[in-house]
């Protein structure tokens, strides 16, 4: 079992971003964070369609959206995109990401052990995955 320090945590953000059953389901994770650390900022990674759905709810603080419509697009599309994404994520100071994305594995060709998908990876600040 993965055990996390005691430390408060302010900022954490959840990466979920495909399906609006997926983010009910990471609401559950979200709420139980908040009971924890009272306090915390929840900040989730999504599609644009499902932002006012997690602040409405109280699910999440705050919401960074995409558009996948324009990941899809033409490189410059997806350029700008992942750039303003990027650059609104580097805003913030996470403490703690938790990745829930069904996301294949990223890992090196050397044969790396990597989390297997639709595992959290949980990423203390000031480290990384991989």
């Amino acid at each position: 079992m993965l055990q996390i320090s005691p430390a408060q945590f302010r900022s954490i953000l959840i990466l979920q971003m495909k399906f609006i059953g997926d983010i009910v389901l990471a609401s559950t994770l979200a709420k139980n964070l908040q009971l924890e650390y009272p306090g915390v900022r929840i900040v989730f990674l999504c599609e644009a369609r499902f932002a006012s759905f997690l602040t409405a709810h109280g699910i999440a603080s705050e919401v960074v959206a995409f558009r996948r419509a324009r990941m899809r697009g033409s490189p410059l599309e997806r350029g700008s995109e992942l750039y303003m994404m990027v650059r609104t994520l580097r805003r913030f100071r996470f403490d703690l990401t938790i990745d829930l994305t069904d996301s294949k594995p990223r890992g090196s060709s050397s044969g790396s052990s990597m989390p297997r998908p639709g595992w959290a990876t949980i990423l203390p600040r000031g480290r990384c995955a991989g």
